[in-house]
C-alpha cells in the first residue's frame, strides 16, 4: 500500500524536476539572446563641445546622467570649453568634436570654412548678454574712458560690448576693454578691476541685490532680429554617422521636455554642479523654463542678420555672403 502511494509521488517530483530545468534553460537562453542584443546596439560616442557651465547648457548633462541620450543609442561626452567661443571653436577646427553647441563663433568658423555644418538650434537662440555696471555709472556715455570686461576677443560677450557700443555712438577706442577668456566677472567688479562687464543671467540678479551694479544695456535690444546660438556637427560626421547626428538632436529635444518636467531635481543639479545660491538658480528656472522650446529649427533670416552684424562688427570677411543658406545649414537631421 505505501509502496502504491509513493511511485506516483516519485514521478510526480522527477517530472517537476525535469520542468523546472527546461524553465531555467529557457531563461537562461532569453537572457543570453537579451545581452546579444544589447551588444548589437552598441553606443555611439559622441564629442560634444559646449562652453563652460552654465544654466542654460546644464540641462545637456543632467539629461545625459538620466539616460536620456543613452536611450537613443548616444554615449554624449560633453567637453567644456572655459575661455569662450574662440577656444572651443579652435577645438573644432583642431577635430576634437564631432558635434557642439555655443554663439556667434560657430558663424564665424562657417565664415572661415572650418568643416562643419549648422544642424539645429539649442533651447537658447537669443543673445542673452547684458551690460552691467558700477553704481556711479549712470549711463552707456558715462563708460568713456572707464574699464570694461568681457570674454576674450571675438568670443558673445566681446561682439555683444562693440555692438552696445555702437548703438550709443561710442567708439571701442574710447573704453578700455580688457578682453579675456574665463572672465570672473563678479569678482572683477568687486576688487575694483572693472567698472562695467558683460554678463548674463542669473549674475545680473545676484549683482544687483547685492548693490554691486546695475543692469545698463541688454545686448538682445541693440541687435534687432538675431540669433545668436547654434548646434553644429562636422562635416566627417554628418557623412560617417548621419543617424548620431539625428539621435543626438532627438535626444536633445527630449532633454529640453526631461529638464522641464523634472524642475526640482533640475535645480538641484545645477546648485551642486555650478555652485550658486538656490534661490537664485530658482529665480532663474522660474522665468525662462516655460519658454523652453523644443522646436530645433534655426531662424534663417535671424542667422543672415547675424553674419551681417559680425561683418559690421569686422569679425568675419566682409565678402562672405550667407544667403544660399544650404552652404551653413542642413536641416535633415530634425526631428519631426
Amino acid at each position: 500500500m505505501t509502496k502504491k502511494i509513493i511511485f506516483p509521488l516519485v514521478l510526480l517530483f522527477i517530472f517537476l524536476i525535469a520542468g523546472c530545468g527546461k524553465e531555467n534553460v529557457s531563461q537562461k537562453e532569453q537572457a543570453s539572446v537579451g545581452n546579444t542584443e544589447v551588444k548589437s546596439k552598441e553606443l555611439v560616442k559622441v564629442r560634444y563641445a559646449q562652453l563652460s557651465k552654465a544654466v542654460l547648457n546644464i540641462y545637456i548633462p543632467f539629461a545625459a546622467e538620466n539616460g536620456v541620450f543613452e536611450k537613443h543609442g548616444i554615449d554624449l561626452e560633453a567637453i567644456n570649453f572655459d575661455n569662450g567661443g574662440p577656444e572651443a571653436l579652435a577645438a573644432v577646427a583642431s577635430g576634437q568634436a564631432d558635434m557642439g553647441s555655443f554663439g556667434t563663433p560657430t558663424l564665424t568658423g562657417i565664415s572661415k570654412q572650418i568643416p562643419y555644418k549648422l544642424v539645429a538650434s539649442p533651447l537658447d537662440r537669443e543673445i542673452t548678454f547684458v551690460l552691467v555696471a558700477t553704481k556711479d555709472i549712470k549711463d552707456v556715455k558715462d563708460l568713456k574712458g572707464k574699464v570694461i570686461a568681457t570674454g576674450g576677443v571675438g568670443s558673445g560677450p566681446h561682439q555683444a560690448l562693440l555692438k552696445i557700443l555702437e548703438a550709443n555712438n561710442i567708439k571701442k577706442d574710447e573704453v578700455i576693454i580688457q578682453a579675456a577668456g574665463d572672465v570672473n566677472e563678479e569678482a572683477i567688479l568687486k576688487a575694483g578691476q572693472a567698472d562695467a562687464v558683460i554678463t548674463s543671467e542669473p549674475l545680473v540678479t545676484k549683482l544687483e541685490l547685492e548693490g554691486v551694479a546695475h543692469e545698463l544695456v541688454k545686448a538682445a535690444d541693440v541687435y534687432g532680429k538675431y540669433q545668436h546660438r547654434y548646434v553644429f556637427a562636422t562635416n566627417d560626421f554628418i557623412k560617417n554617422k548621419p543617424e548620431a547626428v539625428r539621435s543626438v538632436l532627438k535626444a536633445q529635444q527630449e532633454a529640453i521636455k526631461y529638464a522641464q518636467d523634472n524642475k526640482e531635481e533640475l535645480i538641484k543639479y545645477a546648485v551642486k554642479h555650478l555652485e550658486l545660491d538656490e534661490s537664485l538658480v530658482r529665480n532663474f528656472y522660474d522665468k525662462s523654463i516655460p519658454g523652453w522650446s523644443t522646436d530645433l529649427s534655426i531662424d534663417t533670416e535671424a542667422a543672415k542678420n547675424a553674419f551681417n552684424i559680425l561683418k559690421d562688427l569686422e569679425e568675419i570677411d566682409r565678402e562672405f555672403d550667407p544667403s544660399d543658406v544650404s552652404k551653413w545649414y542642413d536641416d535633415r537631421f530634425l526631428p519631426n
